[in-house]
């Protein structure tokens, strides 16, 4: 069966992509911020819409993995793509100066922090919340609107030529 071009990522997808890069970057320690699906050219799309339409033959389109990561140790950020049928990495880029999405074991380890703290834990008491399972810590982004128009909020697919 062919996939529709905008179909999701499948688990095997998403693991064929960490498997390719972890196979052409052994050396380095990642963590995977995300695995997502980098959408075909509009001209393939095209072509295949209009054979759908036609009922002709569906053209296979190329499968590409758009993956951000962030190496252990040093917290610098990169940007892959991972051709899905060659099984190979297309292309590998480093962003420097950003910050990626939050995922949610940031935000799980966010509220750990925030919850063991004494400080915290002295607050709450002096409000009369001595039951810390009570409270919540919620992280939230907070960015600099103000910042140079050459900041990044987070990495944009259009760093990848």
């Amino acid at each position: 069966m062919t996939l529709h071009p905008f179909d999701p990522l499948s688990a095997e997808e998403i693991r064929l992509s960490s498997r390719v890069i972890r196979d052409a970057k052994p050396s380095q320690d990642f963590i995977f911020n995300s695995i997502t699906h980098r959408e075909p050219p509009k001209k393939l799309v095209l072509t295949y819409l209009a054979a759908k339409q036609d009922g002709s033959a569906l053209p296979i389109v190329p499968r590409e993995s758009f993956v951000v990561l962030i190496e252990r140790g040093t917290g610098d950020v990169y940007e892959a793509v991972v051709d899905l049928q060659a099984q190979v990495l297309k292309s590998w880029l480093h962003v420097p100066g950003v910050q990626p999405t939050l995922t949610p074991e940031d935000c799980f380890e966010a509220e750990r922090i925030a919850l063991a703290d004494e400080v915290v834990k002295k607050e709450c008491a002096q409000l009369g919340i001595v039951d810390m399972s009570l409270v919540v810590a919620d992280p939230w982004f907070v960015q600099n609107f103000m910042a140079s128009s050459t900041m990044y909020a987070m990495p944009e697919s259009e760093h990848i030529p």
